[in-house]
């Protein structure tokens, strides 16, 4: 791997009780054996080994057991996905930010008096957040609104993503207790010799904690989706219908609705519980399993699914501001949404007329981090 070598995986073979069955693939490369990604080529080992004047490992007593028995292939996906979850929750409490400008949001639920209300830490943290974004925006100052109550997907919004930290809290903690520890069956003791059966590669502790964040997850999905409808309303934003003026038969934005809809029910069929789906096999020996590596896959899945879904609010989002404001340089946003919603201008100009939107889509969700990294 030094080399820019990556073992070949095979994504099935493991059912979250140790990840032998996968793992299989790495033990085969350290003895020169099997394939590896080298230079983007699948490539056999033994001819990379040759090119690069490498021996094969010869294994010595456990070694094996080391390198096979671990859980190390499902917790690894589950790291790689969380950091990616990590970083569109970011993202997700920036596209809330900027729909709620378009929407003309009450800023009533995230103020400190109902905040501290409901004494949730993890809810009054992301309330702090989205306030942030929104500093000096226009949403401070009395004005009249289009109603008293915003849809829920408005209103508790800070609420849903306390829950979901929790989740991402959880999931990290569990898996920092994984990596201090070992999942060895059997266990060695060095100094006296002793060798015990164990059944410490139950993983099912951080299986649970995906799957919980997993399911979370279809609720920012579903809210998300709601707000883009939502913000398509005229009679709750005031804003011309399907986000575009009518001087015709224009459709607007209302085919995004689909592709939004389509993204969140993909992201629902992924959260579907597995943990708990598994029969007894070798023998009825080994008769549990967690599912860890399913799991953890689902969750990258999630996430791609997410992240387009996140550019599509986005998108509706500008395209209400710029109703809402028209073509003012400087539109009464906050500090942090007004830098976003300037580099959504500078990469897609606003819609005057029906036209294809799947390339913009694509190009906004390419700078996805670029825009997270204007308000870090």
């Amino acid at each position: 791997m030094n080399n820019s070598g990556i073992p070949v995986f095979y994504e099935c073979g493991s059912i979250g009780e140790a990840d032998i069955g996968v793992l299989s693939a790495l033990a085969a490369v350290v003895m020169g054996q099997g394939k590896v990604w080298y230079h983007q080529h699948k490539v056999a080992t033994a001819k990379v080994f040759q090119q690069l004047n490498l021996q094969p490992v010869v294994l010595g007593p456990k070694d094996a057991l080391a390198i096979l028995s671990s859980n190390t292939f499902g917790v690894g996906q589950a790291i790689t996905a969380l950091s990616q979850s990590q970083a569109l929750f970011k993202l997700a409490q920036l596209s809330l930010g900027l729909s709620m400008e378009g929407f003309d949001s009450n800023l009533t639920p995230i103020l400190p008096l109902a905040v501290h209300a409901k004494r949730n830490y993890y809810q009054q943290a992301a309330a702090k957040v989205v306030s942030g974004y929104l500093e000096n925006s226009y949403l401070w100052q009395p004005h009249q609104r289009q109603q008293i109550q915003d849809p829920i997907s408005f209103r508790s919004a800070t609420h849903i993503f306390g829950a979901i930290q929790q989740k991402l809290d959880q999931s990290m903690r569990v898996i920092d207790v994984y990596l201090k520890g070992s999942d060895d069956n059997p266990v060695v003791d060095p100094i006296s010799g002793e060798i015990v059966s164990t059944g410490n590669f139950e993983i099912l502790d951080v299986a649970l904690a995906i799957e919980a964040l997993n399911l979370s997850l279809t609720h920012l999905s579903r809210t998300i989706y709601q707000r883009i409808k939502h913000l398509n309303n005229d009679q709750l934003t005031g804003l011309p219908r399907f986000l575009i003026q009518q001087h015709g038969a224009q459709f607007g934005l209302q085919t995004l609705q689909k592709t939004a809809l389509d993204l969140d029910i993909r992201i629902r069929q992924m959260a579907q519980p597995v943990s708990n789906d598994f029969l007894g096999l070798a023998g009825d020996i080994e008769d549990h399993g967690s599912n860890l590596p399913l799991l953890s896959e689902s969750l990258m899945k999630i996430n791609r699914y997410l992240r387009t879904l996140i550019a599509i609010e986005f998108y509706n989002a500008a395209q209400a501001v710029y109703l809402r404001f028209g073509t003012a340089a400087a539109a009464p946003l906050g500090v942090q949404t007004q830098r976003v919603y300037q580099m959504i201008r500078r990469l897609i100009p606003p819609i005057q007329d029906d036209r294809p939107y799947n390339q913009e889509i694509e190009r906004l969700v390419a700078h996805l981090p670029s825009l997270i990294s204007l308000v870090v």
